[in-house]
């Protein structure tokens, strides 16, 4: 038999035995077709087959680096325009946020601070001659000085009234009659959130040694728009594991930076933020876990990154919820395939 009919037999066979067992392995169930398809006999033919049936090849690495300066000079320009827009104070809870950063630009920790104790003979009832938000603030904080809050607290107000902060939200009292944070926003502070936020905020904002309450602001802001890029590289880097096609990786990750709320966000003050970015990434680091393409270590900083959740923000408790899915949905496939 000539060379080339002898080859193209091969060819025919190797086509049939293919998809005999991809027929056999659907009627099995799905695990049974992932143990298949990773199986070194199909993976010998995968690119071959990929080209018959016209799938998109992977795009190569010099394609996906300008790919990825790209989409992020997008979304910094993006970003940047709410940035610049924003006025002072005008994000959620902003003013208290900042206050919590503030302090700890400012050298004191946000643990150990001094508990609300029981009056007695000796010693008064602090509800009584506190703020609840002065309260709250002495008791996150290891050995802050009473003045030291009040003075951050006026100082924070004072600028409020100069950007005017009550004409654009009518809702919370009048300049006039607004002294403290209580008369803002009563029984209400950011003290009692996890501190890892704020600890990185208030560290990154000594780089500023800014005097004026709103350059320190803007300067505090600037951190929320570099995590909120971080954020958008860890989309990007989600649906490219999960998609072939690279155009429809950075649509799919496109529309998750560009969200006006997501965008927004990264102009203001908020630990939101952070609890995005850790959970992003561990939603990235789970689909590479639950594809089969992690490295050797990247489970253990998953685990890692999902206990840094529960210090940026309750609500990051998700990004540990994906995670154990990512686990047990792997366990049963490989326990499936061994059937």
């Amino acid at each position: 038999m000539p060379r080339r009919e002898l080859r193209e037999l091969t060819e025919r066979t190797e086509n049939l035995a293919i998809r005999t067992s991809t027929a056999a392995a659907l009627a099995s169930g799905p695990f049974r077709l992932l143990s298949l398809l990773r199986s070194t006999p199909l993976r010998h033919h995968e690119a071959r087959l990929n080209r018959e049936i016209d799938l998109p090849q992977p795009p190569s690495p010099a394609r996906v680096r300008r790919h990825s300066i790209a989409f992020l000079g997008a979304v910094f320009l993006h970003a940047l325009v709410y940035f610049l827009l924003s006025p002072p104070w005008m994000g959620e809870d902003e003013p208290w946020h900042f206050e919590y950063v503030e302090h700890v630009s400012r050298g004191y920790q946000p643990w150990g601070g001094e508990p609300i104790l029981p009056p007695n003979d000796v010693r008064p009832d602090a509800r009584t001659i506190l703020t609840t938000s002065h309260l709250q603030v002495r008791q996150r904080f290891h050995a802050i000085p009473l003045d030291a809050i009040d003075r951050t607290e006026r100082e924070i107000m004072q600028s409020m009234r100069e950007h005017h902060f009550w004409q654009r939200i009518d809702w919370m009292g009048s300049e006039t009659d607004t002294q403290n944070f209580d008369q803002v926003a009563k029984n209400f502070s950011a003290a009692p959130q996890p501190p890892l936020y704020y600890l990185l905020a208030g560290n990154w904002l000594r780089l500023f040694p800014f005097d004026a309450v709103e350059a320190r602001l803007y300067s505090a802001r600037a951190f929320s728009l570099l995590i909120h890029l971080a954020t958008a590289l860890a989309g990007l880097a989600f649906a490219r594991t999960l998609l072939r096609d690279e155009t429809l990786a950075l649509c799919a990750a496109f529309m998750v930076a560009w969200f006006p709320m997501h965008a927004r966000q990264a102009s203001v003050l908020n630990n939101d933020l952070l609890a995005n970015a850790l959970t992003a990434v561990v939603f990235w680091l789970s689909a590479r876990f639950l594809t089969r393409t992690n490295g050797r270590f990247e489970p253990l900083w998953m685990l890692a990154l999902c206990a840094l959740c529960l210090f940026a923000k309750s609500s990051a408790v998700s990004g540990a919820i994906v995670a154990t899915l990512a686990v047990l949905l792997r366990t049963e496939g490989v326990a499936r395939a061994g059937r």
